[in-house]
Formats: structure tokens, C-alpha cells, sequence
């Protein structure tokens, strides 16, 4: 039989194996786990048909199966181990700021770019890394539309642009990133013979990389030697006479509300008319000079190479659409050049949609006629990039949240983005919006799905638990549900952490239980003591007692032998608080001794020795007897009843008088209803064995009443 993931891509998770004869069973482990056991059966019995519940076949073999999905790479491990304070560090803030959306936006935006630069720790050259680097693609474009304050204008073109430069390597398509390129420039002397030194001044003008930009154009061999000379020389007049002027209209073009720390170079502006009115005469500036042949006609005579080059750059600047589609590698490319260069004003809800159109179909065309191969497609899932960029830049966080689910992000990526999302008051009025059949609302249900990805995991089970410790609706019952998966150390850490004292107590009670089965009963007394567990030590000494209470019951004669496991247990028995000890261990450690004394009081010695363990055995026989339970009382009486008619006499005349009285307790309790402990067998009813037993006890009794009596 197969298991498939439940979706139409039609992969199968695992094959189980059917046996011949037999029934499936199926269970849930935690999270996304399934257990399945083939389990045979014997043939229906003739005459009662095939839906008969015959009994198990033990000579067939079982299989078992284990089947996980959604399995967290070690790539998605380490996200998790380094996203994780992060998330607890914007929760608590979430909860201090309540109903405050100003607080909340600034903890959203602190927390998202934290976890950009968890993101960014990458190694470039590693195919996980590099699926990293796009959903941290998307991560950025969401924190840009949903958590960073818009500038007054409402405009998103030096935003989209240090998008772009924070993510240019999964953005760029299938060439190399421009810092890729610009790093490459060093190898070259004079740095314009590399073959893409005029690409690389261009690519960066046009998406915004102005610093980058005029420092290429710099390192030209022209300025170069023109800066080490004092006056102009002639070999190089020409070239300086365009190179200067490109220069410094570079280091002139006008910024609107440029995010804090991308590309320094150019000039600054927070006022829009001033921005606009400085633009229209730069923009003239540009065009003027590339029209203006005295310049341009000398230093293409002289080096086409350097002319070209600067009139590209030109171009860009002056907003030339052929200019930048020559200029740029990728639609995201374009379309930042686009908005740059060419509609600075645009409004990300309003003009987006078309300039993202036109980008791609310009890209499109561009790329066809380089190649006869259409360029690869865009790995997921940045496959859905242009859906995704102007949902969000509409706003849609709904929607967003559907084209991510089908886009094949991550389970992480998938439960933090509602949590950036939300940030925006549209935002947040979708993504917190009730769920009527399931409970809660939709960030705390893409959270407990991440959280099913990760609890199968022992190496992740413990971040699965955290998580849920911040999901209000269903996060107890499901914190409940996995801790018990926990390694122990981690389990108790959490309880106490999240002051959840039950299931602290139901984590030590189930540690007691393991190490009750595997024998090692003192680890197990030890930590029911930590919780003050009476009941649960009872429950522990119970095979012990039942041991005592067969080795006293099975024979009329009963006989005292020492329990081996009694003798490793004594220190921890003796060392439970008064609170915690039961009955049970109070006996148990009294019929041990009295156990050894007998053994000792049997064995040859001296005189003056056999005096002291006779004294021994009668302290530790009055200890037994006065804390067994009633139905072994009789039973341990007989088993001493030599040492009661020792002579001379072992118990002196209270001692007697008292286990007198306890004697003729012994009928009424016969059928007395009270509950037995556990472990002991039922009252002995009226028989020959308790009768014989009685009347052993009974003579022995009165023969050192006898004794007491007439001895001096």
C-alpha cells in the first residue's frame, strides 16, 4: 500500500508492507508522523464468517512502518535554532505593546530585519543557501509593503532599489551578480579592459548602485593618470573632458526618501517639489550633454570604447528605455530601473501593476533575441514573484498568504510571514481574523503547522514546543500532546518555564514509570520523591510487595527470606520523606531487616552472639508487625511465632500483651470490606491454613505470657 502527501503531484511518502493475512492499524505520532503495523491474524473460523474477530497468529511476522513528511532539512534546522529567540523576543514585545499599532509595527520591522540577517548567513555556493536567498527575497518584499513606514509621498522606488541590492543575487536571473562583477573589475589593469567594465557602470546606474557607479568609473586608466599629473595631458583630454562631466552628474542625481544605509552617493532630498524641480533640470542636464557633439566627437576619435560606454550610462540617467533594457539583466532589474529612472513618483497600489507588465515584456523581448534558448525559469518560489510583489503592494495580505502556500515556500517561511504580514492594519484585520471550523485565526494555524514539521524531530521537538507556547487556542492542548516526546531534561525545563506544574508532574511520572520498567527502581523513587508522588511510590513498590506477600502466603508455613531487590533499595527507602513514603516502604524496609536478623539468628555463633541477634530479630519482628498490612500480619506472626516462644523470652510483657490484642483482631477483619493495598493479597478467609496460623500464634503467645509471668 502507498501513502502519497495528499496532493496532485502524485509523490508517494512510503510504501507499506501488507502481510497476507492480517490488519492494518494506524495511529498519529507527534506532529506529522504516522505509525502503521501490519499485524497477522489467524483464519476465520469456520462457520462464523470472514468478519470473525479471531485471535492473533503468533507464528506470523509484524511490520511495523514510520512514515514523516514535511521533514526540516539541516539548512531549515539551523533557521529554526536561529529564528527562534527572535520570534520569542517579538512575541513578548507584541504582548507588552497590546492595542499600541505604533509599538507593534516597530517590534514587527526589528524582528523582520533580525531575521533577514539570519537569513543572509549563508554560504553562497550551496544549493540550500541559494533557496534560502530567495525566500529571503520574499521575506524582504513583504517586510518593504507590510512593515516598513511608507515615505510621505507614498512612493516605492529607492525601496524596490535596496530590495533589489540586498537580494541581487537570487533577483538577478542566470547572470552574475553585479557585486559579482564589480569585485571581478580588481583582476583588470587599466580596469577598462575587463569586458564587462562599461556593462558593470551601467547595470549599476541603472538600479541605483550610483556609489558603485562612479567608483568604476574612477578607476578609469584616463582619470588615473590624470590624477597623477599636474596638468591635462593630451593623450587624455578627450577621454577627461566626458568622463568629468558623467562623473558629476552621478554624484548629482537627486534621491527621494532614500532608505538609511543604501548608496550614499548622490543628493538627498525628504521634500518632493523640491525633489521633482531638481530632477526636471538634472534630467536636461543629461540629455544636453549626450547631444552635444563637441564633446563626444573628439573622444570617439580618440577612444570609441570610453564614448560608447559613457553614453550608455548617459542614457540611463536621462531615462532612455532602450538605455536601460540594454543596461539591466532581469524583469526586477528593469523595473527598478524603470521607477528610478523614468516614474520616481510612482505609487506602489497605483502604478506597480503596469510598470511590472511592462518590465517583463520588454525583459521577455530582450531575452529572445540575445538567444535562440529562452532563458531557464525562475526556481520556486520565486516562480510567483510578480504575483506576489503586487499582491503585497496592493496590500492583499490574504491573498499573499495563498500564492506563498502554493508557491512551495518552506513550513518556516509559511508560519513567519502572517507574522510581518500582520503588521499593516489590513494586514492584520485578515491574518487575525477568527476561523469558524478551526479555532483561532490564521497566523496561529500556519504556526501549528510549522510545529508539525518540527515535532516528529528530536532535534527540533524542543523548538516545536516553544512555539506552541504562543498559540492561544490550541497551543495547550498541543503542548500537552507533545511533551511527553520530549526528552525528559528539555520536557521539565518547559513546564517549569511556562509554570505548568501538572504536566511537569506527568513528565516525572512518566521518567518514574521508564526507569520502573527497566528495573531501576530507585531512580524512579528518587524522582516520584522530587514531586512529592506518594501514590506514585506506592505504585513502584508494589512488585516488591507482592513478592513479600507471596513468599508469606504460598505455604501454611510461612518462611522469612531477604528480597534481593529490597537490599539495593534500602538507602532510598530510608531517605524518602515522611510526606512522600508510603506505608509500603515503611514495611518493606522493617520485613528486610527482620529478614537479615532471622538469617543471622539461624546461623551458628557464640553465645553472648546469639543474645544480641535475638534482641535484633525481636526489635525488627515488632517493626514488621506493627506496619505490615492487616492481611499479611497473620501470616508474618507465624512466620516468627518461634522466636515469640523463645525461652528465655525475646518480648517482654507489653510486647506480648500487645500482639495479644493485635491477635484477636484477626476474625472481625476476616470480612472486613476496607480496600487492600496494592500488591497484597485479598483477607485470608475462614480455612485451615489461617485457623492452623492462629492457633500457631496463639500458643505462641501464651507461652511467653506464661514465661513473662513467672520469671524473676
Amino acid at each position: 500500500m502507498e501513502v502519497d502527501g495528499g496532493n496532485d503531484s502524485g509523490d508517494v511518502l512510503a510504501t507499506i508492507p501488507l502481510l497476507p493475512r492480517g490488519r492494518l492499524h494506524a495511529g498519529w505520532g507527534a506532529g506529522n508522523h504516522l505509525l502503521f503495523a501490519a499485524l497477522p491474524v489467524a483464519a476465520p473460523i469456520e462457520g462464523f464468517g470472514s468478519d470473525s474477530a479471531p485471535e492473533a497468529s503468533s507464528d506470523e511476522p509484524t511490520a511495523t512502518t514510520n512514515v514523516q513528511w514535511g521533514c526540516p532539512s539541516q539548512n531549515e534546522r539551523r533557521i529554526a535554532y536561529d529564528t527562534l529567540p527572535l520570534f520569542k523576543t517579538l512575541q513578548r514585545a507584541l504582548k507588552e505593546a497590546g492595542k499600541d499599532r505604533s509599538s507593534a509595527g516597530v517590534a514587527v520591522l526589528d524582528f523582520s530585519r533580525a531575521v533577514s540577517d539570519a537569513l543572509a548567513n549563508e554560504d553562497p555556493g550551496d544549493e540550500a543557501a541559494a533557496e534560502t536567498a530567495r525566500e529571503k527575497a520574499l521575506w524582504d518584499m513583504l517586510e518593504l509593503f507590510f512593515a516598513t513606514p511608507r515615505n510621505p509621498q507614498g512612493t516605492a522606488a529607492e525601496g524596490l532599489a535596496q530590495w533589489l541590492m540586498r537580494n541581487q543575487a537570487a533577483l538577478g536571473g542566470p547572470h552574475s551578480p553585479l557585486a559579482q562583477q564589480l569585485d571581478g573589475l580588481a583582476d583588470f589593469l587599466p580596469a577598462e579592459a575587463a569586458a564587462d567594465y562599461w556593462e558593470c557602470a551601467a547595470r549599476a546606474t541603472a538600479i541605483g548602485w550610483v556609489g558603485a557607479a562612479v567608483d568604476v568609473l574612477c578607476s578609469h586608466s584616463a582619470l588615473q593618470r590624470y590624477a597623477d599629473s599636474s596638468t591635462l595631458r593630451a593623450d587624455v583630454q578627450a577621454e577627461i573632458g566626458i568622463l568629468e562631466p558623467v562623473v558629476l552628474l552621478l554624484r548629482r542625481m537627486p534621491r527621494y526618501a532614500r532608505p538609511e544605509g543604501f548608496d550614499t552617493a548622490g543628493r538627498d532630498f525628504h521634500d518632493f517639489t523640491e525633489f521633482q524641480q531638481y530632477r526636471t533640470n538634472w534630467v536636461e542636464q543629461c540629455r544636453e550633454f549626450l547631444q552635444s557633439e563637441a564633446e563626444w566627437s573628439a573622444a570617439e576619435a580618440k577612444a570609441p570604447s570610453t564614448a560608447k560606454g559613457l553614453r550608455a550610462v548617459l542614457g540611463v540617467l536621462a531615462g532612455s528605455q532602450p538605455a536601460l533594457v540594454e543596461a539591466t539583466r532581469s524583469w526586477p532589474e528593469l523595473l527598478v530601473a524603470l521607477l528610478l529612472h523614468t516614474q520616481p513618483a510612482a505609487r506602489p497600489q497605483l502604478d506597480l501593476r503596469p510598470l511590472l507588465r511592462r518590465s517583463r515584456q520588454l525583459r521577455d523581448r530582450a531575452d529572445g533575441g540575445e538567444s535562440a534558448e529562452p532563458p531557464p525559469p525562475p526556481l520556486p518560489p520565486l516562480a510567483s514573484l510578480p504575483e506576489m510583489l503586487l499582491e503585497a503592494a496592493e496590500g492583499d495580505a490574504q491573498s499573499v498568504v495563498a500564492t506563498v502556500a502554493a508557491a512551495g515556500c518552506s513550513p518556516w517561511f509559511l508560519a513567519h510571514a502572517p507574522l510581518l504580514m500582520a503588521a499593516s492594519p489590513r494586514g492584520h484585520a485578515a491574518l487575525h481574523a477568527a476561523l469558524p471550523a478551526h479555532g483561532g485565526d490564521q497566523v496561529e494555524a500556519y504556526l501549528l503547522e510549522y510545529v508539525a514539521a518540527l515535532a516528529p524531530h528530536r532535534a527540533t521537538s524542543r523548538v516545536a514546543a516553544e512555539y506552541l507556547a504562543w498559540c492561544p487556542t490550541h497551543g495547550a492542548a498541543a503542548f500537552e500532546r507533545l511533551l511527553p516526546s520530549l526528552p525528559a531534561a528539555s520536557a521539565l525545563h518547559l513546564a517549569a518555564e511556562f509554570q505548568l506544574p501538572h504536566l511537569a508532574a506527568g513528565v516525572r511520572r512518566q521518567v518514574a514509570a521508564q526507569h520502573s520498567s527497566h528495573g531501576r527502581m530507585g531512580a524512579a523513587l528518587a524522582e516520584l520523591a522530587g514531586m512529592g508522588d506518594r501514590d506514585g511510590a506506592a505504585h513502584v513498590l508494589a512488585p516488591l510487595l507482592a513478592e513479600v506477600a507471596t513468599a508469606l502466603t504460598s505455604s501454611p508455613q510461612p518462611e522469612l527470606q531477604p528480597v534481593q531487590a529490597l537490599s539495593q533499595l534500602t538507602w532510598v527507602l530510608s531517605s524518602l520523606p515522611s510526606a512522600v513514603a508510603p506505608p509500603a516502604a515503611t514495611f518493606l524496609l522493617a520485613y528486610q531487616r527482620l529478614a537479615l536478623a532471622w538469617d543471622a539468628l539461624r546461623a551458628p555463633s557464640q553465645a553472648a552472639d546469639m543474645a544480641t541477634s535475638k534482641a535484633e530479630a525481636a526489635a525488627a519482628a515488632l517493626g514488621a508487625l506493627s506496619s505490615a498490612p492487616r492481611p499479611l500480619w497473620l501470616p508474618l506472626a507465624a512466620a516468627v511465632a518461634p522466636l515469640i516462644d523463645s525461652c528465655p523470652p525475646a518480648f517482654d510483657l507489653a510486647d506480648t500483651q500487645a500482639l495479644l490484642l493485635r491477635l484477636q483482631e484477626i476474625p472481625e477483619e476476616r470480612y472486613s470490606l476496607e480496600a487492600v493495598p496494592e500488591g497484597v493479597p485479598q483477607l485470608p478467609m475462614p480455612g485451615a491454613a489461617a485457623e492452623q496460623q492462629t492457633l500457631v500464634v496463639a500458643n505462641a503467645i501464651a507461652r511467653n505470657l506464661a514465661r513473662a509471668y513467672v520469671s524473676p
